[in-house]
């Protein structure tokens, strides 16, 4: 009987998955999964057709120093995506983007124009200097955007934002600069603005359904 026994053992620990603290930098052009806890050292590209996906309870830490400079930002880490981007996040377990810094420490992320299929769900990102920024088309459902400089900057494509909350962003919760952001059952509470969209913006730009309380500005032109 000791055979078994011990087989069953060796199994068991073959299909066990211990998820590592994962320093992080450079160019991704494979399909990926994050897990567990991940620090971005540097920027990080997805290359198309490459998809990132990050499960649920992952927590994504940006130093506050760029060592791998592949976006627009010399001196903070971005999340670049010119692929697609899946966060799994639930009710349960979410994901969430920080840094060890204070507030703008890391720049955030970016799906440029092209990427595809993006999607974040149950995600919390802070501290960034603008926690999204938006050329290619993404869906957000109960996300927070707490204490960034930006929430939301839509540079392009279609932003579809629900039952999600913004609040302490410190100058504008959702911007939007071209293409279309439809903000929908979401509350801004606590931002300088709550929304932004300049004489030269164009597209459509909706807010509907939404609670918006304690802002300095709330729909501003």
């Amino acid at each position: 009987m000791g055979l078994p026994s011990r087989l069953a053992v060796v199994l068991l620990s073959l299909c066990a998955t211990t998820v590592l603290a994962q320093p992080v930098q450079g160019v991704i052009s494979t399909d990926t999964t994050w897990s567990g806890n991940v620090t971005l050292t540097g920027d990080v590209r997805v290359d198309a057709p490459a998809k990132l996906t990050i499960a649920a309870g992952t927590v994504i830490t940006a130093a506050t120093t760029d060592a791998a400079n592949l976006g627009t930002d010399t001196t903070k880490v971005e999340l670049i995506i010119n692929g697609s981007l899946d966060v799994q996040g639930t009710s349960a377990s979410g994901v969430t983007f920080t840094t060890t810094g204070t507030v703008g420490a890391w720049s955030g992320l970016r799906l440029q124009a092209g990427s595809t299929n993006n999607a974040l769900a149950y995600t919390r990102i802070e501290k960034a200097a603008t926690g999204l920024v938006a050329a290619g088309p993404v869906t957000v459902s109960n996300a927070r955007f707490h204490n960034n400089t930006y929430g939301i900057q839509t540079n392009g494509g279609t932003v579809t934002v629900g039952t999600s909350l913004f609040t302490d962003n410190g100058s504008y919760a959702v911007y939007h600069v071209t293409g279309t952001t439809a903000v929908d059952h979401s509350t801004l509470d606590g931002n300088y603005y709550a929304t932004y969209a300049g004489s030269s913006s164009t597209g459509t730009f909706s807010v509907t359904n939404s609670i918006l309380t304690n802002n300095a500005y709330g729909l501003a032109r």
